[in-house]
């Protein structure tokens, strides 16, 4: 982002005041394109596009919507069945880094002033990969997408040839293994995972009032009923009457043109998701290569949402959790992975709350983060498991999961003293979130913000390399691409996410300290000398006291990414604890 110095002050208030979204990551498969000229008529389209717009003329029909030079939302009704349908219209010149499907792009240059059309429409290979991410079957994906896409499930079932009652056995069975509490929130959860990675539009509620003429609480009322509540609680949240919100749901229906709530959930998420493209910070297109990765969301046994998970194996390996760092996720360096495969562990890694697609929970996030490990281990049937624990944040989240039972010790890598503001090294931007997380945590939100809504991948490279300075072991890892790239899918999981950065962050200001365990000894910890962000010496003496019978260590060739460039060291100390546990 290049900007003129009379350009700062307003672009930051966008960015501070929400007019400016988080960065998304979006998978191509979920998405279907077209390209019009300037007065609205279609010069091509996409076949998914096609199927899903019969009528050649259909976009035609909102020539009055696409005027205007930035991408915004417009609904299109089909003719054949009143049913709505959520276009992101994008000026040709702001869509290149857009999921375009490839031959639109030559169009687009015989279209000047035109637009890109793009909607949410997923392919079946979008569609396997969500069901895979929601743990089910082939049959219930099916049904799935054809819920998503029907918006009732006596038409999904009569679309995919089964029975009613079959349906409703299929529909059963997925809520169970999603922990989805209705059919609503089942779409919602399906249709954002076949998109990729978006974080919800903040002005969700005033984009549907513009969209369909709704008033505030009425739009309130639809994205309450569309992320699976009750009629009855939402109608509590909003302080509404039965009566209030049977005429106010008559009302919300007729102007959305549906005919359900399950419909209502299939429009708004896709203009929810639409939206989070219009107004991203930068765009991340995902590839295949990567997908190795067989992301989980397991269920939250007694709270809201999901948690990812990645399940490396393999399943007879000795179970040990990753917790990522704070500006991080759930993708790790692959060589780092391998390595612990290759010694006989299974790295089980656990995105938390507020990150990546782990769904996020207001509260403290040390315990979150305990509830989350013992409802994954749970879901895989593992009893408990040694850890990783890459940062301060995920060093207390891991002291306190072994007084909660379910770790049993292992590594801790490279963790800053969790009650001091040393600025005294670092990047600007790291002294900067010291000083605010443990001076003033009020400030975190609106810095975390500015950080990853100006960030790029050269952002992200150039940051990264800052921390690798003066390190041979770091710098080395930076300049392999492959690393590279891993370290910038993890960043980027973080900054989608954002309210779990700047809820730890904010958490760290309060100062939950690390807990007392009953046996400090089953822990290593392994400091870089040359780590740019901390002082190793301070930390050591920190955490000396806080767990006295740790085994600490200084690798004096060691930097900020010790795990990796040390992944021998690293999975020692970790066999090392294993053999100490059995004696």
């Amino acid at each position: 982002m290049n900007l003129a110095a009379e350009d700062l002050d307003p672009a930051l208030a966008e960015i501070l005041h929400d007019k400016v979204g988080a960065p998304a990551i979006l998978d191509p498969e979920g998405f279907a394109s077209a390209v019009c000229d300037r007065e609205g008529r279609l010069i091509h389209a996409s076949p998914r596009f096609t199927d899903r717009f019969h009528m050649t003329d259909l976009v035609r029909t909102t020539r009055k919507g696409l005027a205007g030079d930035r991408p915004h939302v417009v609904i299109v009704n089909d003719r054949r069945t009143s049913r709505p349908f959520a276009l992101l219209a994008v000026p040709a010149c702001f869509a290149l880094n857009l999921p375009i499907d490839p031959d639109g792009l030559a169009f687009m240059e015989a279209a000047p002033g035109g637009y890109v059309l793009l909607t949410l429409n997923p392919s079946v290979l979008s569609w396997k990969t969500a069901s895979e991410v929601m743990g089910l079957s082939a049959a219930e994906g099916q049904l799935v997408a054809a819920l998503a896409y029907h918006g009732d499930l006596q038409r999904a079932a009569a679309s995919r040839n089964i029975a009613h009652e079959t349906a409703r056995k299929f529909v059963a069975s997925a809520l169970r293994k999603t922990g989805a509490h209705r059919q609503t929130d089942l779409v919602h959860n399906a249709l954002n995972i076949s998109a990729g990675e978006l974080a919800e539009p903040t002005h969700l509620s005033s984009l549907l009032q513009d969209l369909f003429a709704l008033s505030g609480p009425q739009a309130d009322l639809a994205v309450l009923l569309s992320h699976g509540m009750t009629r009855d609680n939402a109608a509590a949240k909003l302080g509404l009457t039965a009566v209030q919100t049977k005429a106010a749901l008559k009302l919300v229906f007729e102007r959305c043109g549906v005919a359900s709530a399950v419909d209502l959930a299939r429009i708004v998420t896709k203009i929810s998701a639409l939206e989070a493209m219009a107004i991203a910070s930068h765009l991340v297109i995902k590839t295949r290569d990567h997908s190795k990765e067989v992301v989980r969301l397991v269920p939250r046994r007694s709270r809201e949402g999901t948690v990812a998970v990645i399940d490396h194996g393999p399943d007879h390996g000795d179970p040990v959790m990753i917790f990522h760092a704070g500006s991080s996720g759930r993708t790790h360096v692959t060589r780092f992975i391998t390595a612990l495969q290759v010694e006989g562990f299974r790295p089980i890694s656990i995105e938390r709350s507020g990150f990546g697609l782990s769904t996020f929970l207001n509260g403290d996030p040390v315990k979150t983060a305990v509830e989350d490990i013992a409802d994954v281990l749970e879901n895989l049937a593992i009893p408990q498991a040694r850890a990783i624990a890459l940062g301060t944040f995920a060093a207390v989240v891991a002291c306190a999961a072994q007084n909660a039972g379910v770790v049993t010790g292992g590594v801790m890598v490279n963790p800053d003293p969790a009650d001091s503001p040393d600025v005294r090294v670092g990047s600007w931007h790291i002294k900067l979130l010291k000083v605010m997380a443990l001076r003033n945590p009020s400030l975190v939100a609106g810095f975390v913000r500015l950080l990853y809504h100006t960030a790029n991948s050269n952002a992200f490279e150039q940051s990264f390399r800052r921390v690798a300075q003066g390190s041979q072991a770091d710098e080395a890892l930076i300049d392999d691409a492959g690393v590279l790239a891993e370290f910038e899918r993890g960043a980027n999981q973080a900054a989608v996410g954002e309210h779990g950065v700047i809820n730890e962050l904010q958490a760290l200001g309060r100062g939950p300290l690390p807990e007392a365990v009953a046996d400090s000894g089953v822990w290593t910890i392994l400091f870089g000398a040359g780590d740019s962000t901390l002082d190793a010496r301070a930390g050591q003496v920190y955490w000396q006291s806080k767990l006295p019978d740790a085994h600490i260590e200084i690798l004096a060739d060691g930097g900020h990414w010790v795990h990796v460039s040390h992944a021998a060291q690293t999975i020692a100390a970790l066999a090392g604890l294993g053999r100490r546990v059995a004696a």
